[in-house]
């Protein structure tokens, strides 16, 4: 403990951490913007009637709108990197 506390820099390597990381952050990213379009998609959908055709049976339920997902800023975080 004395030895590193003398030390002017500690002997870490945060390097792999980084990019395990941004690698996580890049998922989100992407995670994010998928389902973002495939919620607008269904939305589209319902809007145009897709489910309300006439070979589709009385007792299904017709799907409701979802609401779309906010974006989500991940700028401050990448500018940690």
């Amino acid at each position: 403990m004395i030895r590193l506390a003398r030390l002017p820099v500690l002997p870490f390597s945060y390097s792999d951490q980084c990019s395990v990381i941004k690698a996580y952050v890049d998922e989100l990213q992407a995670l994010s913007k998928s389902q973002r379009e495939e919620i607008v998609e269904r939305n589209n959908e319902i809007d145009e009637g897709m489910f309300t055709a006439p070979w589709i049976r009385v007792s299904e339920k017709i799907p409701e709108r979802q609401p779309v997902p906010a974006f989500l800023n991940f700028a401050p975080l990448l500018n940690a990197f």
